[in-house]
């Protein structure tokens, strides 16, 4: 973490490359039923390695490229309530977008289609910020925790805070919206799953962003 220029931590800007392939979802869930989901092929791109926070945010919006915020939270906090469209001018703003929902899933999941970004089991506080508000993780809690303050609850290559402290805007196949990853409210593993999905389109307390971009492929 940096202390930034407002005497708040922030997680230094990061993107996580990732080589693309597929995510195969085809193993029973011994924890309920086996999801329905499609096989997932994506191509090679960049995503965040974390959730975009109030003061990235704040820089958008003073440079008029994004609407000005009340949220006088923590600056390295995930920002939240925003609409899609005013993620997508935030993603466009630094040269991205938001992540399709198929991107989204094989961030979290990887080839060996993972039930939690970090694997298969270990759904425990110190991995996700989840139950902050009526437990198991904490009480009364009135958000989430900085981004990427629960690394051991990052992807094997890198990418943190796909489960829980604020679900996350994706494009879905069909052009519309959902938030992925549980958040800070989520009280179930089910609502942590990788493959977790709250069909929305309206901004909520909840429901953060982070962006993807066009693989870097270097100089020719």
């Amino acid at each position: 973490m940096l202390r930034d220029d407002s005497g708040g931590c922030s997680l230094p800007d990061a993107r996580v490359a990732l080589a693309g392939g597929t995510s195969h979802f085809g193993a029973p869930d011994w924890e309920g039923p086996t999801p329905s989901l499609h096989d997932v092929d994506v191509a090679a791109f960049e995503l965040d390695r974390a959730e975009v926070t109030v003061a990235r945010f704040r820089i958008c919006a003073a440079a008029g490229a994004c609407p000005k915020i009340a949220d006088d939270s923590e600056p390295g906090r995930p920002v939240r309530n925003i609409s899609p469209s005013e993620a997508s001018a935030f993603c466009a703003f630094v040269g991205g977008r938001l992540p399709s929902a198929d991107e989204w899933l094989f961030a979290a999941a990887g080839s060996a289609g993972r039930r939690y970004p970090w694997g298969n089991t270990g759904l425990v506080c110190r991995r996700a910020s989840f139950g902050l508000v009526t437990g198991p993780c904490a009480r009364a809690g009135n958000g989430p925790d900085l981004a990427g303050a629960r690394p051991d609850g990052a992807t094997p290559e890198g990418v943190l805070d796909l489960s829980g402290n604020v679900a996350e805007w994706t494009i879905e196949r069909d052009g519309s919206f959902a938030a992925r990853g549980g958040s800070y409210r989520s009280e179930l593993a089910a609502d942590l799953k990788v493959w977790a999905v709250e069909p929305r389109q309206a901004r909520a307390a909840h429901v953060g962003f982070r962006c993807a971009y066009a693989a870097d492929h270097g100089p020719d």
